[in-house]
């Protein structure tokens, strides 16, 4: 990762050299074995082992081209370059048909091969972070001590098995021949490559294991860096049970194995990367859609369809520290990075502040959306954000007149049964009094008489009043017989005509009844001080919604009428009113059904 920080023209040229030392082994391997003498390496002189090891380094390289092609300067195209060429490095530092600095060179890099393969399907699935990343670096330093030491004290010509020439001096870097000491630093990395190879399958297998969820693509580098590393560790022991006069088959059947899984490994590299290029892709085609504006759906919506991963979600911070609501606008969980989950966080930030946090699945880089999000689409992020944020201002607002209905409800209801249940009874025991006196004053004076009478109408009167005050406040036929009945109540108490057309049967929530039957009444109360003649009711039920129409002919009262509106679209519905002289005043109000 460091790399990816150096400038382009550096990574550039770190990325040619590379190459050109991958180039100058495979022709070293493809002009090996020759006249000039035997080429030492992993396969021997045997041409199929040699075409094996070429297959493996294209791999390596052609995982590296597309990694780089998908992204210049990518880190994982330098790694699959420089291991392409300390994979046949051992073919330039065996080969007579080189010079001696070529063959100082693949001395020196042919041990880097180790952490360079255990580095690669590592960085693939960016699994090169935190503690892991102490750990490459680690061996990286440990193999170019062991590499520098054994290059600088090695020399083929006293060594006794002279490769690929018999001459003094034919190291190049030797600077103080020590042939056991070369040999000390040889078996050295050969220790390494094999713990090494351990770490890789034990990383590997945990991850095949921990994860619930693993991408076939990238199973298709899991389980060849699983081969690798298993192999890596047999070719190492191979090479550190035979002595180097010998010719053991096993450190040639191993290295066999260890092409075969590196070859594998290239390719499901490079299979797994071109299906993060085609997703890169789609984040710059999502790019170009917000910066350009288009488009009605959310900024989630596309990317779970360009990415291809419907578990993406978008979260927008909600001023400092009060939470995230998605587009919208409900309130979500904070979003947690949980690699055993799959879940990974991309930060997407404005002139330095946080305007969204994208979750995703992890095997989406997660540096891809906010490298490839520029000015515009921040810009377009941003706006969204605020549109969330308008849409959970709407909502808190709704949720408000909701409680302060329901609130209000409860009062109603409260001073209906206070009403009942104390005035009402006081009133009626009064009012039973009154009748017994008035019956006891057969023989009282006429006025005696005529005061008590009065007073008997007078209290009737009260009475009546009362249960109209407590009918209007909460109509307890509503509550136990629904809307229709209600409704049909009200029609026969109505001072006008009230002409009822259809009413469902059914029952609806309570709230919907409630601003139904307070719509109707407002209608009602409206017809009959306006002067109409009548008033007729319809409702219907259409979907998951209740049609609720109130004519009044003759009425001619232009809207809002804020009070149906408030109660209305507390319970999440909508009204209107069209007045005009011909055809008088319509109601019309929607509301939910559930």
């Amino acid at each position: 990762r460091p790399m990816t920080r150096l400038p382009m023209a550096v990574r550039a040229l770190v990325a040619s050299i590379g190459l050109v030392i991958a180039a100058g082994g495979a022709v070293a391997t493809v002009l090996a074995p020759g006249s000039a003498g035997q080429r030492i390496s992993a396969g021997g002189s045997d041409p199929a082992i040699g075409w094996l090891l070429l297959a493996g380094a294209a791999a390596l390289v052609t995982a590296g081209v597309i990694a780089w092609v998908s992204r210049p300067g990518s880190g994982l195209a330098i790694i699959a370059f420089w291991a392409a060429a300390a994979w046949l490095a051992p073919e330039l530092s065996g080969s007579g048909n080189v010079t001696r600095d070529a063959r100082g060179v693949g001395l020196l890099l042919a041990p880097m091969a180790v952490p360079l393969l255990v580095h690669l399907p590592v960085r693939a699935l960016r699994g090169d972070r935190g503690g892991l990343r102490i750990v490459l670096v680690a061996l990286y330093l440990v193999v170019v001590v062991a590499a520098v030491g054994h290059a600088v004290t090695w020399e083929s010509f006293l060594a006794g098995d002279c490769r690929p020439a018999c001459a003094r001096g034919d190291n190049v870097l030797g600077l103080l021949v020590d042939i056991p000491t070369s040999r000390g630093f040889e078996a050295a990395g050969w220790w390494l490559a094999a713990a090494a190879g351990v770490a890789l399958v034990v990383w590997t297998w945990a991850r095949l294991r921990a994860e619930t969820a693993v991408h076939s693509t990238e199973r298709m580098v899991l389980w060849p860096a699983l081969a690798t590393g298993a192999s890596m560790v047999a070719w190492a022991t191979a090479r550190l049970l035979v002595t180097p006069a010998v010719a053991d088959p096993w450190s040639i059947r191993t290295a066999v194995v260890l092409g075969v899984s590196v070859m594998a490994l290239g390719a499901g590299a490079s299979v797994h990367r071109l299906r993060e290029g085609r997703r890169a892709a789609g984040v710059r085609r999502l790019v170009g859609l917000l910066e350009a504006g288009a488009g009605s759906r959310s900024l989630e919506a596309t990317l779970a369809t360009i990415l291809r991963d419907p578990t993406v979600r978008v979260a927008y911070p909600v001023g400092s520290g009060d939470g995230f609501v998605d587009d919208q606008g409900r309130p979500v969980p904070v979003p947690i990075a949980d690699t055993r989950r799959r879940r990974a966080i991309a930060p997407i930030e404005r002139a330095g502040v946080l305007v969204a946090l994208i979750e995703h699945d992890t095997d989406l880089d997660p540096d891809l959306l906010v490298r490839e999000a520029g000015a515009a689409a921040q810009l377009a992020v941003d706006n969204e954000r605020l549109a969330a944020l308008l849409r959970a201002q709407v909502r808190e607002l709704q949720a408000s007149r909701e409680r302060i209905v329901a609130t209000g409800d409860a009062a109603r209801g409260r001073l209906e049964r206070d009403l009942h249940d104390g005035a009402q009874q006081r009133l009626l025991a009064v009012s039973y009094e009154l009748r017994l006196a008035q019956a006891a004053a057969a023989q009282e004076p006429p006025e005696r008489r005529a005061a008590l009478d009065a007073a008997v109408v007078e209290i009737d009167r009260a009475l009546a009043e009362l249960r109209e005050l407590a009918h209007g406040i909460w109509p307890a036929v509503l509550a136990e017989a629904g809307l229709e009945a209600a409704l049909g109540s009200l029609a026969d108490e109505a001072p006008i005509p009230v002409t009822i057309d259809a009413i469902p049967e059914q029952r609806f929530p309570a709230r919907t009844e409630a601003a139904a039957y307070l719509a109707v009444t407002e209608a009602l109360r409206r017809a009959t001080t306006g002067g109409a003649a009548g008033l007729v009711i319809s409702a219907r039920q259409v979907d998951d919604r209740l049609e609720l129409e109130a004519r009044a002919p003759g009425l001619v009262t232009p809207g809002p009428w804020l009070r149906v509106d408030d109660r209305v679209g507390a319970a999440g519905g909508r009204s209107a009113v069209t007045s005009d002289p011909v055809a008088g005043t319509l109601l019309t109000v929607e509301l939910p059904c559930a």
